[in-house]
């Protein structure tokens, strides 16, 4: 099983802060069809569904500084310790992505076109 983390800070002054809601829903679903957990980096535990919050107070408003801050804590936490791979919270696992860990890394980017 892999941990497919994404981030959702919700700001509820911004007009769109549950536009997102629905993509955190596909992604959860995608892991569920593969077997993978996900876990929602959050300062609003209630963006959590069934457990799969990981609670960051005091995150900045600023989105750049709080997805760093948050995915250090995560980084750091007992969580990390098992495979896992980074995301946004507009993705879906379109694929089971376990092949990716069948060789040893500790670091893997991906790039597209820009």
């Amino acid at each position: 099983m892999i941990n497919v983390v994404s981030f959702l800070a919700p700001r509820h002054d911004h007009p769109f802060y549950r536009d997102y809601s629905p993509f955190l829903n596909i992604l959860r679903a995608s892991c569920k069809k593969f077997g993978h957990r996900h876990i929602v980096i959050t300062d609003d535990e209630a963006v959590g569904v069934e457990g799969d919050a990981f609670v960051v107070d005091g995150l900045p408003d600023n989105l750049m500084k709080a997805i760093i801050r948050g995915q250090i804590a995560y980084l750091l936490s007992p969580l990390a310790k098992d495979d896992t791979i980074l995301v946004g919270a507009d993705c879906v696992l379109a694929r089971d992505p376990t092949e990716v860990f069948d060789r040893p890394f500790d670091i893997a980017f991906t790039t597209g076109p820009f």
